[in-house]
């Protein structure tokens, strides 16, 4: 049964303003709180203060919940997958352990280091708790080239991870669902970071097509079988390495104005991922991107505020240029808005069902208007396969039509009062639309 224009075009719409309901715009966080890791549908985040650990819940907001953080020594707060289970760092002193915090019990519980201030051993950081909380990764000592990868359970035993004697230390990251594959990297004589990855406590190096040693594991699927990271020495490619395959995969290796990309996080299927060009210069120019992999169709890779305004999401006129972490779902994501970590306010965003969302974003690049919020006129790039072009009223009135041999490259709409209109683009194989704000 072929289906109306009409009945399209009001489908479309219902999808748009449903949308439009159920994903939150951006919203900032009521306190000072630096986020650092969300659990895996985005209702629970935690974080710091500079002071010590918070958590946040969608349900109830925040709570402080002691350790005195890690600044400046590393490490990086973490949560499981249903927000019960916090993985972090604890400084006592010159000294500092690996802990973790039952929610439940309202209790931390720190990991048994050598209690020796004058020792390198005595530092332990935490980078990232496994989605079950049974198991935290990090490093163990305070030296950064000569750190050793390390474990800890709930009890907070430690396991030293092998790694091969020709080399400074080592590094775990990030870590598997049920804890038994690690992703990280060892620090060579020469202080370069080479991937690496533990499966049941056994070292492996990761290495690229080419046989040589890719960059840090920077991300882990859930199940363990996907390693993502950036590219070793110069080459700073985000790759993709399955391990039951042993394949490497380029994900991306666009470089945006001569700035190379750094991989922040991945949702737990590995299909969405934040990237971020980092301006050490001027923070405020740095840029990050969203990647998308969906299974039919091209992937997704675009700059995350071009993104966020082709789904609709408000982003209150804030430059989203730094995003710490996604969930595991990939559906929410939080940052801090600014260059100062310390006074910047920090946000979160709820995009929605990301993948499905993903193919209106992709059919929107085939087409463009352009600009868009405009005022007087805007652009028309239309594909060459096109047959009718239209604005309508958010009723599903035509305001302006025209056909391919009648449309401008350039169109008038100062005569249209103020509001959100939708584009509707016919060829022969489908109908598309699209979003014009007119202020």
């Amino acid at each position: 049964m072929k289906l109306s224009t009409k009945f399209l075009f009001v489908a479309f719409l219902t999808l748009l303003l449903n949308n439009n309901r159920a994903i939150a715009q951006l919203k900032f966080f009521e306190e000072k709180f630096i986020p650092h890791n969300l659990n895996y549908d985005g209702t629970v985040v935690v974080g710091e203060n500079f002071q010590e650990h918070l958590i946040w819940r969608k349900s109830q907001g925040f709570e402080a919940i002691g350790g005195k953080v890690t600044s400046p020594y590393g490490g990086r707060v973490s949560v499981s997958e249903d927000g019960m289970v916090i993985g972090g760092t604890i400084t006592f002193g010159y000294s500092a352990e690996m802990a973790i915090y039952d929610v439940a019990k309202g209790k931390w519980t720190t990991t048994q280091t050598v209690n020796d201030t004058t020792s390198n051993e005595t530092f332990a950081n935490g980078n990232m708790i496994s989605g079950d909380g049974n198991k935290l990764v990090g490093v163990k000592g305070f030296q950064y080239y000569k750190t050793k990868a390390i474990t800890s359970d709930r009890e907070g035993n430690i396991l030293k991870l092998p790694y091969p004697e020709s080399d400074e230390g080592s590094r775990a990251s990030v870590v598997s669902y049920d804890g038994n594959v690690i992703g990280g990297c060892t620090i060579n004589k020469e202080f370069h970071r080479e991937g690496a990855y533990w499966v049941n406590n056994i070292y492996y190096p990761l290495l690229d097509e080419n046989n040589n040693p890719a960059g840090e594991v920077m991300a882990i699927s859930a199940d363990g079988s996907t390693l993502f990271g950036y590219g070793y020495g110069d080459n700073k490619d985000i790759y993709k390495y399955n391990i039951p395959t042993h394949t490497f995969e380029v994900l991306c290796s666009a470089n945006v104005n001569n700035v190379k990309p750094i991989l922040v996080d991945m949702s737990d299927d590995g299909k969405v991922g934040i990237v971020v060009y980092y301006n050490y210069t001027n923070l405020e120019l740095s840029q990050v991107y969203i990647y998308v992999d969906k299974d039919k169709g091209d992937d997704i890779y675009m700059n995350l505020n071009d993104y966020l305004d082709t789904i609709g999401i408000d982003r209150q006129g804030v430059n989203v240029n730094r995003v710490v972490g996604v969930s595991g779902n990939g559906q929410v994501l939080v940052g801090i808005e600014g260059a100062n970590t310390y006074t910047a306010p920090s946000f979160i965003i709820d995009m929605g069902d990301i993948i499905s969302v993903s193919e209106a974003v992709r059919e929107s690049r085939e087409w463009t208007v352009f600009p868009n919020p405009a005022r007087n006129i805007v652009t028309l790039n239309l594909p060459d396969n096109y047959e009718q072009f239209s604005i309508n009223d958010l009723q599903g009135n035509v305001i302006k039509h025209c056909n391919k041999l009648t449309c401008p490259s350039v169109l008038d709409i100062s005569d249209l009062p103020t509001g959100t209109y939708l584009l509707h683009l016919k060829t022969k194989q489908k109908d598309m639309f699209n979003k014009l704000v007119k202020y």
